[in-house]
């Protein structure tokens, strides 16, 4: 903007005074912001400096006594705590130093915990050290109000969830991860209504779904087959969330969540086009009086539920959004599984249909919005859904050979004339 003032002056679209004053409220307003740069490598310095306090002292660790070991395992905490409360006190307004002492601090709890558990020979396993680590740094997060501490605390909780979840199978402890997650909530919000497209946000926004995707996984006990529908209304649901008027503005945030439901929906249905995995579906679930009860029914529920509401109460997709027909996929898919239980062939037929028509929206979308990479993304999409039939139907090497020349033809054909179109509106 400031580059273009001297053009707009010399066009007498702005007066010099005008100028002068954008001039100096694009300065001002640079001036107030915290240098990214700067926060970064504070935030890095501050948790190099802890390794650094930890492995000096780790040298030494056997000539020391328990009591002298004791006041070693707490000095970084109490070097962390001291920081935050310099920081909130006299360093209040500067950010990077705030953060950067939050995030020694983070760090100086799990040392203190692991040192003290060690020179005292407590028992535990690795999740009850990240559940107690977590826990105590939770308060942390409000206290200092603290992005650094919130990312590393859902980065915990998530690495929890897949230790607990995916290793100690059928344990009941997954269900802290869930109230954990609840605690970063009032965090993100707020990160979201002081500037949903600031990077802090921008960072939960791409990080929180990734981490209710991988702990979502966990649900899945005898009867995983259904977690397909909990994964489809999950990422409807992020499709939708993507649209939320706190996300007005195209950016960051809502390519997170939109770009991330979508391409989710259509990974879900790959697997989905073959039919082993339907064949034997409802031949191995339970009574429906047993399967309400079954953790992978209420993670449907649930999904089902959120997904719903955000598609009744919050639809500010616009109609003439090509992918807007994507927010009915979670309806869509529990409509094709319950074919199934009539017709195992109809549910794959249905899951090829329903793989292909994203793909042809995505492309017309492309082709509408003169874009490439939309475009090839919907091809791409086209193209592995047919491939997938590939594998899962008998079909001489001649046809394959064919149908593999008629794709690229039609890559090169849909590139080419994108790229004509453009040419002769340039012209």
């Amino acid at each position: 903007m400031i580059k273009d003032l001297p053009e707009l002056i010399e066009a007498n679209v702005i007066s010099q005074e005008t100028a002068e004053r954008i001039s100096d409220y694009y300065h001002q307003k640079k001036n107030k912001e915290p240098n990214r740069l700067i926060a970064v490598f504070g935030i890095i310095g501050a948790i190099l400096v802890g390794m650094g306090i930890i492995l000096i002292v780790a040298h030494n660790w056997d000539d020391f006594g328990r009591t002298t070991k004791s006041i070693l395992a707490f000095l970084p905490l109490l070097l962390g705590q001291a920081s935050c409360a310099y920081a909130l006190i006299k360093k209040k307004e500067q950010k990077v130093w705030l953060e950067a002492s939050s995030a020694f601090l983070f760090f100086s709890v799990g040392a203190c915990i692991a040192m003290i558990s060690q020179i005292y020979h407590i028992s535990g396993s690795l999740p009850d050290f990240i559940l107690t680590w977590m826990l105590l740094t939770l308060p942390q997060i409000y206290i200092l109000n603290s992005s650094v501490a919130s990312l590393f605390y859902l980065i915990g909780i998530t690495y929890y969830a897949g230790e607990v979840g995916y290793s100690y199978y059928h344990s009941k402890e997954i269900l802290w991860y869930w109230l954990l997650i609840i605690g970063i909530i009032p965090h993100y919000l707020k990160l979201l209504k002081n500037n949903a497209q600031a990077n802090w946000a921008v960072l939960h926004s791409r990080m929180i779904p990734i981490s209710l995707i991988i702990a979502l996984g966990t649900c899945g006990y005898d009867n995983e087959e259904l977690l397909f529908i909990s994964f489809i209304s999950l990422f409807s649901a992020f499709f939708l969330f993507g649209y939320l008027p706190i996300f007005r503005k195209t950016g960051k945030s809502t390519q997170s969540y939109s770009s991330l439901g979508l391409l989710g929906i259509i990974v879900t249905l790959i697997p989905l086009t073959f039919d082993w995995i339907w064949d034997n579906l409802f031949r191995k679930l339970p009574p429906i009086n047993e399967l309400v009860m079954t953790p992978e029914f209420i993670s449907i529920f649930i999904t089902t539920c959120i997904a719903l509401y955000l598609l009744l109460r919050h639809d500010h997709i616009p109609a003439s959004n090509r992918l807007s027909i994507i927010k009915y996929s979670f309806l869509v898919f529990i409509a094709i599984f319950l074919s199934a239980s009539i017709s195992p062939k109809l549910a794959e037929l249905l899951s090829n249909l329903m793989l292909l028509l994203i793909g042809i929206r995505i492309i017309r979308q492309g082709i509408e919005e003169d874009h490439l990479g939309i475009l090839n993304y919907g091809l791409l999409v086209l193209t592995t859904a047919i491939l997938c039939k590939f594998f899962d139907t008998n079909i001489s090497f001649i046809i394959r050979g064919l149908v593999f020349v008629g794709l690229g033809i039609g890559f090169f054909y849909a590139n080419y004339m994108i790229i004509q179109k453009r040419k002769r509106n340039e012209q």
